[in-house]
């Protein structure tokens, strides 16, 4: 969602306030102001880290949610049924935290 912030800013949305982010995400936005008060490396980079964490993580639930349907349901679901369930589950929360709990809805 930072990356995301910083180009509406470029397209000229004010609203669009990192500390919005760093609210909604205390987890990055701790990290990333201690990144930037001890200049101890590029933003860049905690970004590309927590990017490739969801990345990781979205392989990860993928690998159990194969393995576990084999073995609970077979074929009784359609196939790719919990690939769109998590996406759009995801794509709800995502909606939830820019809409609903910042300054930006």
């Amino acid at each position: 969602m930072f990356p995301i912030f910083a180009w509406l800013r470029l397209l000229g949305v004010h609203n669009a306030d990192d500390r919005i982010l760093g609210l909604s995400y205390p987890w990055i936005g701790r990290a990333r102001s201690v990144v930037r008060l001890r200049s101890i490396y590029p933003d860049s980079h905690l970004m590309y880290a927590h990017l490739l964490r969801i990345v990781l993580y979205y392989i990860m639930y993928e690998a159990s949610q194969a393995a576990w349907s084999v073995v609970l349901y077979g074929k009784s679901i359609p196939n790719g049924l919990p690939i769109w369930i998590y996406g759009f589950a995801m794509i709800w929360e995502y909606y939830n935290l820019i809409f609903v709990r910042s300054a930006l809805g």
